[in-house]
């Protein structure tokens, strides 16, 4: 918010010296290309902004999997950037019950995968102070020219799924930075993002749960909705996405349960909320 409020400010600066200048030469009748300026200008910022964290980020990364500990630098200007460029993609979110999410201590974050924006909404949704989000992520994301270097360089976790040993690894080192409460992991237990309309929810893998079993931390199961519209509506049509934190369960909960009951009741829960959503739409 912050950094929108200050690229915000300075577009509007911008814009208004670049149109002084503009109707000096030809004439006040052009005072109304600041309409033009303002989201442009704003749109450079940011592209430029993201430049120069992704380059700041290639260069201070090492080559190895992955990294031990997080920065929280580049997260906090990643959860900034990210709230500019929802701005620019013209999407708000509205959250349900935020205040079931634990107030101490990590948590493993267990959601439904409908879109590419998943992970960008749910950092800007859940924003917590001193909460950095880690998300595990398909490698290839790691390889884009801009947002690879940033995410790995934020501790974000490259799994495998076609190596089961990568992907165990993988698993393991989530654990690893929950039970040494180096930050919150999210996992989406689909495996992929669900492209199908017509199913609400991919069976899940009962190794995502993993991550939270191995370290023993509260899971909070999130049901994401309408992210897979804003591909379609973005920039011009305005996109409200559904966040809804279902339920936080917690280890004394989940102690007695199999991986397969525990994969289960968290599948049925965002299935539930899901088909809830779809009923009001027929």
């Amino acid at each position: 918010m912050t950094t929108l409020i200050i690229f915000l400010i300075l577009s509007v600066g911008l814009s208004g010296l670049f149109t002084f200048l503009i109707c000096r030469v030809t004439g006040p009748w052009m005072a109304w290309i600041s309409v033009l300026f303002i989201p442009v200008i704003f749109v450079i910022l940011t592209f430029l902004s993201i430049v120069f964290v992704a380059i700041y980020s290639r260069i201070t990364t090492s080559k190895k999997r992955y990294v031990l500990k997080p920065n929280r630098f580049i997260i906090a200007l990643m959860h900034e950037l990210d709230f500019c460029l929802m701005v620019m993609l013209n999407v708000s979110w509205r959250v349900k019950g935020y205040y079931k999410i634990p107030k101490k201590g990590k948590f493993a974050l267990i959601c439904n995968h409908r879109s590419n924006f998943d992970q960008m909404i749910l950092i800007s949704a859940l924003k917590q102070k001193n909460q950095p989000l880690v998300c595990i992520s398909k490698p290839s994301n790691f390889k884009m020219p801009l947002a690879g270097p940033i995410i790995r360089k934020a501790g974000y976790i490259p799994i495998n799924r076609e190596n089961a040993v990568e992907g165990v690894k993988s698993i393991y080192h989530g654990a690893d930075l929950l039970k040494n409460q180096v930050a919150n992991v999210n996992i989406c237990p689909e495996g992929t993002r669900n492209k199908d309309k017509n199913v609400d929810l991919l069976p899940f893998h009962q190794g995502s749960f993993k991550l939270a079993t191995l370290a023993k931390v509260p899971i909070v199961v999130v049901c994401l909705k309408k992210t897979d519209e804003i591909h379609k509506r973005t920039p011009i049509r305005h996109t409200r996405v559904d966040v809804d934190v279902l339920e936080t369960i917690y280890p004394e909960q989940y102690e007695g349960m199999s991986d397969k009951e525990l994969c289960d009741y968290v599948y049925s829960l965002i299935k539930d909320d899901y088909h809830q959503e779809n009923k009001f739409l027929l």
